[in-house]
């Protein structure tokens, strides 16, 4: 068995319990609604999840009061004149007909993106088109970035990818060493995707997000901070 799902219930706080292979109790609070999901090692007991929900009800709670007040961006219908963000940058869509599968091209330097659909191509098709793009886009910003914080943290990573992420800019597996970003830093400014690249490369240093994480983040790149605040600022779109 992978994994096995429960349910346990702190006060009036639901909480979806996953035990699996993992090596400590992680909580995450899912957008849009403030979700509490764990994660826990088998061995660990349920009063144990319990005790560690209780220890950090201040942090969920205010976790979740920012996400209810996050300003969500519009859910997007892929048609002619609306706007998409890329790297934190506004490019109006541009729709035309094509005969073939749905495919979209960049022009950041006239603030547009081609959209070329076939007629009574749906939602879905266009959305996986420009999805395809900017994951092109992120994939193609990525080597230079990691190459230079690799260098400067003195650390290297086994693999990259990007994926769609409900509730994490990215992850490491310190293990293999491999790092995934979340697919969405191709719309966020520029500073994010760094701060993020540095984040992740950081636990390969330290796991953790304690005080010798935050020392290593400190002296790599000090306004991370502010960098992550501006990554919080707004909520991810709706699908």
């Amino acid at each position: 068995m992978l994994s096995r799902i429960s349910t346990l219930s702190v006060g009036d706080l639901e909480v979806e319990v996953t035990r699996k292979s993992v090596r400590s109790i992680r909580i995450v609070i899912e957008p849009p609604e403030g979700r509490v999901r764990v994660s826990a090692p088998w061995r660990v007991s349920n009063e144990e999840v319990r005790a560690a929900l209780v220890e950090r009800l201040g942090w969920i709670a205010k976790h979740r009061q920012r996400m209810a007040t996050m300003r969500r961006p519009p859910r997007l219908e892929y048609v002619e004149g609306e706007s998409l963000r890329w790297f934190g940058r506004d490019l109006v869509l541009h729709v035309v007909p094509a005969s073939r599968k749905a495919r979209a091209r960049l022009e950041p330097e006239a603030g547009c993106v081609w959209l070329a659909v076939r007629e009574g191509a749906d939602r879905d098709e266009r959305a996986a088109a420009i999805e395809a793009c900017w994951r092109a886009s992120l994939l193609e910003a990525l080597p230079s970035l990691a190459a230079k914080w690799e260098a400067q943290l003195g650390v290297q990573a086994e693999r990259w990818g990007c994926r769609r992420m409900t509730s994490r800019w990215g992850s490491c597996n310190t293990r293999a060493r491999r790092i995934s970003l979340n697919l969405e830093l191709a719309r966020r400014p520029p500073a994010c995707l760094e701060y993020v690249v540095v984040h992740e490369l950081a636990h390969l240093l330290e796991p953790g997000h304690g005080p010798r994480f935050k020392a290593i983040l400190d002296r790599a790149l000090p306004d991370w901070r502010a960098r992550e605040k501006l990554l919080a600022s707004e909520a991810m779109p709706r699908e």
